[in-house]
């Protein structure tokens, strides 16, 4: 009994310091803040353990920062609209996963690639075969490393771009062909197939396409392509309907198969793209293939930026293509494109040795200085830096360009400019007091932390101690009752002596009995014998 009463208190001390050091990500109330208040053992989206702290709260929301001053865009308690807002806002964004939030509200991780082609690009399917029948949707986050699935979430999600990658190996790497469809108008990702629209009433695809783009040559190869044909239309809750329906719904065995009697009822199921006819898939020839077509499965490319027709019907080559059975497949959506503030173009004035002024512009590729505008393709007017004046008249000299920063070096003052004017931002000395307040109330959470350590670790000790102190009444306990059961051994051993000695005894008294009797009958036999001789 004692030693279960120990391993309660054991359980219960383990289940304190489980609430004093932080409670497990799923728990975390980030509704709630007290200023100052820190949660350790946080897990980031990528895995990184991290000290998290509420530093205050904006019109009644609680404002989460990481204490190492990282971004917190793309966390779960601060999702992202969507991958291009990951681009637009974080500069050092890198391609893995991050929260988004959906259209109806609720929070999803999904993977977003921030390079291709601007990035902005979200992966909402994988498989690691061209055979589509039996891909499964759930719920799941899309991992470009598998397992194969859908993503049965992002079915509301509006979609200008689908994106179709494939690769003989399974990293990015060895792709082989990459392509989008830029879509015209934007659809729910659930409604990405349809007859009409640019397909045909008898056979569904992928329809209502503005262009094509090659993402390998980085370059739109036509604007005149109507349908990628993905399979025959029977019923629309069968095939292109039914992966329509999987798109928005978990589909454990794939869209071509049904459930009930696990029977596979389609032999179509194709993604392509022809950079010189209107259609591709099915009876028409294409540039690029991946998927199923009259039974037959496969992915199919031409060499690098080829604008011919490489991909016969039935899983054939033509023109010198190549075709293979072993594909691994990405599919890629994005909702819009992205704006990259960061990296638009910036212009300004100057005055050249005649004092005339003149408009130069900063190449936001290069980061050269140019004489002239931007140029067509940097429509954007916002700075990628700081433009840095020596004094009052030729700072007052600056076009008002909304966003447009600007250093005086005269009053080592920060402006920012708002479209008709200009507004000052923190000076050096109050980001230095900023920085001290903010450092101070670090340090102040940081001894704050180090004293409930050391508080924990005094607990401990003391928890250990009386553990101790208890463990050896314990063991005294059981030497006294061991000497006990050894007495009472002892004094059973001498009753059992006694109850020998009388058993012995009790013989012995029978014994005499015994002969008493037999003398007292043998008193009788004479005393008879003696009154017969008497009379």
């Amino acid at each position: 009994m004692m030693s279960e009463n120990i391993l309660w208190k054991i359980l219960f001390f383990s289940a304190w310091l489980s609430l004093a050091f932080g409670l497990s990500q799923n728990d975390k109330k980030f509704s709630k803040c007290y200023i100052g208040q820190q949660h350790l053992n946080y897990t980031d989206r990528i895995g990184r353990s991290k000290l998290l702290i509420c530093t205050r709260k904006t019109e009644g929301v609680p404002q989460w920062k990481f204490a190492d001053g990282s971004r917190t865009l793309g966390e779960i308690f601060n999702p992202a609209r969507d991958c291009p807002d990951i681009v637009d806002q974080l500069p050092e964004a890198k391609d893995g996963f991050y929260w988004i939030v959906l259209p109806k509200g609720t929070k999803h991780k999904v993977y977003c690639d921030v390079n291709t082609d601007g990035g902005g690009l979200m992966l909402v399917g994988m498989k690691d075969s061209p055979v589509s029948w039996t891909v499964p949707s759930n719920s799941a986050p899309v991992d470009p490393q598998g397992p194969p699935h859908w993503s049965s979430d992002l079915g509301d999600v509006k979609v200008l771009d689908f994106r179709v990658q494939f690769s003989t190996d399974k990293t990015f790497e060895g792709t082989k062909a990459d392509w989008l469809y830029r879509l015209n108008p934007q659809r729910e990702f659930g409604n990405l197939f349809s007859i009409n629209n640019g397909c045909s009433k008898l056979q569904a695809g992928i329809g209502n396409i503005q262009f094509v783009k090659d993402l390998l040559v980085k370059r739109v190869v036509t604007n005149n392509f109507k349908c990628s044909k993905f399979g025959q239309h029977i019923h629309h809750l069968l095939g292109w309907g039914k992966m329509n329906y999987c798109l928005r719904h978990q589909c454990k065995n794939g869209y071509a198969v049904l459930d009930a009697i696990k029977f596979r009822y389609d032999n179509f199921g194709g993604y392509s793209y022809s950079a010189v006819s209107s259609l591709s898939g099915m009876s028409h020839s294409s540039t690029a293939f991946v998927g199923c077509d009259h039974g037959k499965c496969c992915a199919c490319f031409g060499p690098k930026g080829g604008k011919q027709n490489y991909c016969g019907s039935n899983c054939t080559v033509i023109n010198g293509g190549t075709i293979t059975k072993k594909a691994f497949v990405w599919f890629w959506v994005r909702t819009r494109m992205p704006q990259r503030v960061w990296k638009r173009c910036m212009e300004f004035f100057v005055n050249n040795s005649a004092g005339k002024r003149e408009k130069h512009f900063i190449d936001p590729q290069t980061s050269m200085v140019h004489k002239g505008s931007c140029s067509e393709s940097f429509k954007s007017f916002l700075n990628e830096g700081t433009l840095t004046v020596s004094d009052k008249e030729i700072f007052e000299k600056i076009p008002n360009v909304p966003g447009l920063l600007s250093y005086r070096s005269d009053n080592k003052q920060l402006y920012v400019n708002q479209g008709s004017k200009w507004q000052a931002l923190g000076n050096e000395k109050e980001v230095q007091e900023l920085k001290y307040e903010q450092n101070k109330g670090l340090k102040t959470l940081e001894n704050k932390l180090r004293n409930q350590t050391k508080e924990l670790r005094n607990q401990k000790d003391e928890f250990n101690n009386m553990q101790d102190k208890l463990e050896k009444k314990v063991e005294s306990q059981k030497q006294i009752i061991q000497s006990q059961e050894n007495k009472i051994q002892i004094q059973t051993n001498q009753v059992q002596s006694q109850e020998i000695k009388i058993e012995v005894l009790q013989k012995k008294v029978g014994q005499q009995e015994n002969t008493s009797q037999s003398q007292k009958q043998r008193i009788e036999k004479i005393e008879k014998r003696f009154q017969g001789n008497k009379s």
